[in-house]
């Protein structure tokens, strides 16, 4: 395996160049648009509001408040969207609240752009005892520990703003955050900032649209769902998505199709069984091509204010350059299922306001089902759903709202698995710290990936100022299942497969795989304006876990926790 790493180093520096060179590119980019960004630019209907941003928390409670499930469940949406399907509008400089319910009609400039940062000093400690905390094939992986990397806020934010018109939007957003390699590396402290890293550019799309219809090509968020902690079909807290995605919606339909690409990197282990011809029937071909793609398509109903149904298809390519019938967004993608290359899940959901304040949702994902004619070999079912209530307490006022919220999720062990990592419902980027060059795994479903039940209890509040916090708690039971460990005692360097090759023998034992993991997670996270330009922040996460590193009677704790000051210019 060292030896595939270093035939790897000439690429990976010529990789590292060539980013060297870009950054430069947009750093000189932001200084020229920084001396002449406008003073003032209005929110045009183009802008994008993601599934976290307080207009739109903001806007949501207010429809359940007044006995309306929220419009849709598909993030991000759009602020002309926001306008004619929520009724709300932004103040024409939102800086991240400042929400109001004025319709007048806006007339952004014909032409202007917006330049922006953030800062972030601060202060605190961290424990993510781990090798390498974002590569799956690890023994010490741990998906609880990758979220609570991701959930600290960068250190740095540096962003530009494009509008034409109230049609187009572009922003590309630059950001650094504590070097992963290191915090991975030992427990310490992250004060003084000395975690210089960059995954840049985490974010930087264009998009074009109406109340409507919108069309979006970049590097962005995008998820199915409300849940808090995460979602069974496609994830809205993975770090980002190379995509391009349009949605296209009516009072009562939207209709949203998605496509995207993964960093196609195999280890070795992983190209061998990429290569290696798993599946049962000899009949079956094998694809090894460095390509991996991903296509979302989505369909929701709203038939009452009050009740909105939702059903979905994921389709994850691999192995070979995607065709039509893959890619046309109106194909019943399971209709055109293809063995060696392609692998389908199907989801249906509900939401529901059975009276005003009180939201309630579900939703059901089908990745496999053994058939009864099928053997014992063949992919067990792998099936995923969720429950979950959110209530907005009746607190009189204009300028506050407060939610309580609860969640149940269950993952079966084999879903998002697949015989080939290419099939596999997970997500690879890139990533560059000063340690070393290595990647990261986001499960392209539920946060936490496969194998699993998942309790969870949250308390969130806003408030008109700015004002944001919120507390949250989970138990988590996770089973042994980690997408291409090679775990088996068969397992060699020589002769790599993979134990989740699936048979009667690997079947759960009280519902999950091996020695369980226990999660008890406790998280908080607020942000308080103190005067202009300036908030203060914290943030905090710590996770007792028993079974660590699914080793009986071993515990470990996982923990990270900062405060400080925020200033956005």
């Amino acid at each position: 395996m060292i030896t595939g790493y270093r035939r790897c180093l000439p690429a990976l520096r010529t990789t590292l160049r060539t980013l060297a060179a870009a950054l430069l590119l947009i750093t000189v980019s932001l200084a020229v648009s920084a001396l002449t960004a406008s003073p003032a630019l209005a929110n045009n209907g183009a802008t994008l509001l993601f599934g976290d941003d307080p207009a739109l928390v903001w806007a949501e409670w207010e429809m359940i408040r007044n006995g309306e499930t929220p419009a849709t469940a598909i993030y991000p949406i759009s602020q002309a969207e926001l306008t004619s399907r929520y009724g709300y509008s932004l103040s024409p400089n939102y800086p991240g609240y400042g929400l109001t319910e004025d319709q007048t009609p806006q007339a952004p400039p014909p032409a202007a752009n917006r330049f922006g940062f953030t800062l972030r000093p601060v202060g605190g400690a961290y424990g993510l005892t781990m090798a390498t905390p974002f590569n799956r094939m690890d023994d010490t992986f741990q998906p609880v520990a990758n979220t609570m990397y991701w959930s600290m806020p960068p250190w740095v934010e540096v962003y530009d703003e494009l509008t034409v018109g109230d049609w187009l939007y572009l922003k590309i957003n630059v950001d650094m955050r504590f070097d992963a390699g290191k915090i991975a590396q030992n427990s310490g402290s992250i004060f003084p900032v000395y975690l210089l890293e960059s995954s840049t550019p985490r974010e930087g799309f264009i998009t074009a649209g109406n109340g409507h219809f919108s069309l979006t090509a970049g590097r962005l968020q995008s998820g199915i769902g409300y849940g808090y902690f995460g979602n069974t079909v496609l994830n809205g807290k993975a770090n980002y998505l190379d995509q391009i995605q349009f949605t296209a919606s009516s009072d009562k339909f939207k209709f949203f199709y998605l496509y995207g690409t993964s960093f196609p990197w195999l280890t070795p282990e992983e190209k061998t069984i990429q290569q290696t011809p798993w599946e049962f029937s000899p009949e079956h071909d094998q694809y090894s091509d460095p390509y991996k793609t991903f296509t979302y398509h989505r369909l929701e109903y709203r038939p009452f204010p009050w009740l909105l149904v939702g059903a979905a298809e994921g389709n994850m390519l691999g192995g070979v350059k995607p065709d039509l019938q893959c890619l046309l967004p109106f194909n019943i993608w399971h209709n055109t299922y293809a063995y060696g290359y392609k692998n389908v899940m199907g989801s249906v959901d509900v939401s529901a306001v059975p009276f005003k304040g009180l939201h309630l949702f579900g939703e059901f994902m089908l990745d496999d089902y053994r058939l009864p004619r099928e053997g014992g070999s063949q992919k067990p079912n792998a099936f995923a759903w969720q429950l979950g209530a959110r209530y907005i307490l009746p607190v009189s006022g204009d300028n506050w709202r407060h939610m309580i919220g609860l969640e149940y999720t269950h993952v079966d062990p084999w879903t998002y698995n697949h015989f080939y990592p290419y099939q596999m419902f997970y997500q690879r980027q890139p990533y560059s710290s000063s340690i070393r060059d290595w990647y990261m795994d986001f499960c392209m479903g539920y946060t936490y990936g496969p194998d699993l039940d998942h309790y969870g209890v949250y308390y969130r509040t806003l408030s008109k100022a700015g004002v944001q916090a919120s507390l949250s708690y989970f138990h988590m039971i996770q089973g042994e299942v980690e997408l291409g460990a090679c775990n088996d005692p068969d397992c060699t360097d020589a002769t790599p497969h993979p134990w989740y090759s699936h048979n009667d023998d690997l079947q759960p034992v009280d519902g999950h795989i091996g020695t369980v993991e226990i999660y008890n997670t406790v998280s908080l996270d607020l942000l308080w304006p103190v005067w202009r330009s300036f908030s203060v922040i914290a943030s905090g996460s710590y996770s007792h876990v028993q079974n660590y590193s699914h080793i009986a009677g071993e515990t470990g704790n996982l923990y990270t926790a900062l405060i400080g000051l925020q200033y956005r210019f």
